[in-house]
């Protein structure tokens, strides 16, 4: 209901039957839906605020397995299911496959002229 709407039932709601508007009574309208008002604003602060928290939590969380598969001794990496193209590799990748992760991110294994990728890696990948 717009704010004209609401108004107009509010001064019909304060208006006896010879017409007279009760001032009393339509400031008690009124207060209450300004009350209304603020308290619709306070719980969109709340929901906000707790959506605001949840996203840091949940980053904080992804930050934290990020640096775990950063500094795991084995080789990890990760490939878009679409495509079959490498979104993630570890530090240790890095050393197993011998070139940086920039060279690697966004490559296909069974695309890729490099030498250094294993042999039996890129037929397991041709095969699929």
């Amino acid at each position: 209901m717009n704010m004209h709407r609401l108004f107009a039932e509010q001064l019909r709601c304060a208006t006896d039957v010879t017409g007279q508007v009760d001032l009393v009574k339509l400031g008690e309208f009124v207060s209450a839906v300004y009350e209304a008002g603020d308290r619709d604003r306070q719980r969109m602060i709340e929901v906000r605020s707790q959506t605001r928290d949840e996203v840091e939590q949940n980053l904080l969380r992804t930050r934290e397995f990020l640096d775990t598969i950063e500094n795991i001794p084995i080789a990890v990496f990760a490939k878009c299911a679409k495509d079959s193209r490498y979104i993630l590799l570890n530090r240790a990748g890095e050393d197993y496959y011998g070139m940086p992760r920039e060279q690697m991110l966004g490559e296909r294994p069974n695309r890729s002229s490099r030498p250094t990728w294993p042999a039996w890696f890129t037929s397991r990948i041709d095969a699929s």
